[in-house]
């Protein structure tokens, strides 16, 4: 694994994706629809309101605003990990479940055909 990523990582085009991704990130962060939410987010993981912001608080309480912090990214990373194992687990045993041989297309190309469009078109595939 460590070579292949090596290699991926060497082509360049691992160079690109990762500054896009962020910059994609930070832009969709601050779009105007999620702005209205931090300061929910920010009381939320901190613990204190804006009156408390306002008036001095935080400064005694940094610890506290660190450490809420870190449990409420960690909870969205444990969530999101637990939702991608649970479909990439899915995925790989869904094919088996469905009793046919992967031909390269996949469950899911015929999966969604077959509930749309009925049974000839999982025969015409």
């Amino acid at each position: 694994m460590s070579e292949w990523f090596e290699t991926q990582a060497a082509a360049g085009s691992l160079a690109l994706a990762v500054p896009v991704a962020v910059i994609a990130g930070l832009v969709s962060f601050f779009s105007p629809c999620v702005i209205p939410l931090l300061p929910g987010y920010l009381s939320y993981a901190t613990g204190l309101s804006g009156a408390d912001l306002a008036s001095g608080e935080a400064a005694r309480h940094r610890g506290r605003m660190l450490l809420g912090s870190v449990l409420f990214v960690l909870g969205f990373a444990v969530v999101f990990v637990l939702l991608g194992a649970a479909f990439g687990g899915g995925g790989v045993v869904a094919p088996s479940l469905a009793g046919r041989a992967d031909d390269g297309h996949g469950c899911a190309a015929r999966g969604p055909r077959a509930g749309v469009l009925g049974p000839r078109a999982v025969a015409a595939a």
